[in-house]
Protein backbone atom coordinates (compact mmCIF):
# COMPACT_ATOMS: atom_id res chain seq x y z
CA UNK A 1 0.00 0.00 0.00
CA UNK A 2 2.85 2.37 0.84
CA UNK A 3 4.42 1.74 -2.57
CA UNK A 4 1.14 2.57 -4.35
CA UNK A 5 0.72 5.72 -2.25
CA UNK A 6 4.24 6.84 -3.09
CA UNK A 7 3.67 6.16 -6.78
CA UNK A 8 0.45 8.13 -6.79
CA UNK A 9 2.03 11.02 -4.87
CA UNK A 10 5.04 11.26 -7.13
CA UNK A 11 2.87 10.92 -10.20
CA UNK A 12 1.26 14.21 -9.24
CA UNK A 13 4.67 15.86 -8.94
CA UNK A 14 5.97 14.81 -12.33
CA UNK A 15 2.82 15.24 -14.38
CA UNK A 16 4.11 18.58 -15.59
CA UNK A 17 6.88 16.73 -17.42
CA UNK A 18 4.35 15.44 -19.90
CA UNK A 19 1.87 17.92 -21.39
CA UNK A 20 -1.53 16.72 -22.49
CA UNK A 21 -1.63 16.21 -26.23
CA UNK A 22 -4.22 18.38 -27.95
CA UNK A 23 -6.74 16.58 -30.09
CA UNK A 24 -9.89 17.76 -31.86
CA UNK A 25 -12.68 17.94 -29.27
CA UNK A 26 -10.56 16.48 -26.47
CA UNK A 27 -9.10 18.21 -23.43
CA UNK A 28 -5.77 19.90 -23.66
CA UNK A 29 -4.27 23.32 -23.28
CA UNK A 30 -6.65 24.82 -25.86
CA UNK A 31 -9.93 23.57 -24.36
CA UNK A 32 -10.03 24.76 -20.72
CA UNK A 33 -13.73 25.65 -20.72
CA UNK A 34 -14.93 22.34 -22.13
CA UNK A 35 -13.44 19.93 -19.60
CA UNK A 36 -16.68 18.52 -18.14
CA UNK A 37 -18.12 17.97 -21.64
CA UNK A 38 -14.86 16.43 -22.73
CA UNK A 39 -15.02 13.90 -19.92
CA UNK A 40 -18.45 12.85 -21.17
CA UNK A 41 -16.97 12.34 -24.64
CA UNK A 42 -13.79 10.67 -23.42
CA UNK A 43 -15.17 8.12 -20.99
CA UNK A 44 -16.95 5.89 -23.54
CA UNK A 45 -13.92 6.10 -25.83
CA UNK A 46 -11.53 5.19 -23.02
CA UNK A 47 -13.72 2.34 -21.84
CA UNK A 48 -13.79 1.11 -25.43
CA UNK A 49 -10.00 0.96 -25.53
CA UNK A 50 -9.02 4.34 -27.03
CA UNK A 51 -5.51 4.79 -25.64
CA UNK A 52 -5.35 8.56 -26.11
CA UNK A 53 -8.71 8.97 -24.36
CA UNK A 54 -7.38 6.87 -21.45
CA UNK A 55 -4.36 9.14 -21.19
CA UNK A 56 -6.46 12.31 -21.38
CA UNK A 57 -8.76 11.08 -18.60
CA UNK A 58 -5.71 10.31 -16.47
CA UNK A 59 -4.42 13.85 -17.02
CA UNK A 60 -7.83 15.31 -16.14
CA UNK A 61 -7.97 13.34 -12.87
CA UNK A 62 -4.36 14.18 -12.02
CA UNK A 63 -4.75 17.91 -12.66
CA UNK A 64 -8.35 18.19 -11.44
CA UNK A 65 -9.54 19.58 -14.76
CA UNK A 66 -13.32 19.82 -14.64
CA UNK A 67 -13.55 17.36 -11.77
CA UNK A 68 -12.05 16.81 -8.35
CA UNK A 69 -8.42 15.66 -8.46
CA UNK A 70 -8.15 11.93 -7.80
CA UNK A 71 -4.63 10.52 -8.05
CA UNK A 72 -5.75 6.92 -7.53
CA UNK A 73 -8.06 7.14 -10.57
CA UNK A 74 -5.36 9.01 -12.48
CA UNK A 75 -2.88 6.21 -11.76
CA UNK A 76 -5.41 3.60 -12.91
CA UNK A 77 -6.00 5.40 -16.22
CA UNK A 78 -2.26 6.08 -16.74
CA UNK A 79 -1.64 2.37 -16.19
CA UNK A 80 -4.32 1.37 -18.72
CA UNK A 81 -2.88 3.74 -21.32
CA UNK A 82 0.68 2.59 -20.61
CA UNK A 83 -0.30 -1.08 -20.94
CA UNK A 84 -1.68 -0.28 -24.39
CA UNK A 85 1.51 1.42 -25.56
CA UNK A 86 0.96 5.11 -24.81
CA UNK A 87 4.52 6.45 -24.58
CA UNK A 88 3.79 9.46 -22.33
CA UNK A 89 1.85 7.29 -19.89
CA UNK A 90 4.68 4.74 -19.88
CA UNK A 91 7.19 7.50 -19.21
CA UNK A 92 5.21 8.94 -16.31
CA UNK A 93 4.73 5.55 -14.70
CA UNK A 94 8.39 4.65 -15.20
CA UNK A 95 9.51 7.88 -13.54
CA UNK A 96 7.19 7.17 -10.61
CA UNK A 97 8.46 3.63 -10.11
CA UNK A 98 12.04 4.90 -10.25
CA UNK A 99 11.35 7.64 -7.70
CA UNK A 100 9.60 5.24 -5.35
CA UNK A 101 12.53 2.84 -5.48
CA UNK A 102 15.08 5.64 -5.18
CA UNK A 103 13.45 7.25 -2.15
CA UNK A 104 12.46 4.00 -0.46
CA UNK A 105 16.07 2.82 -0.50
CA UNK A 106 15.38 -0.37 -2.47
CA UNK A 107 17.80 0.48 -5.28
Amino acid sequence: MLRFTLIVATLALSLAACAAQDREGLPGRNYPDSMPDSMKKLLPLAQGGDVEAQFQIAVMYAKGQGLAPDMAKAADWFTKAAEHGHVHAQTLLGVQYFRVRLFSGTM
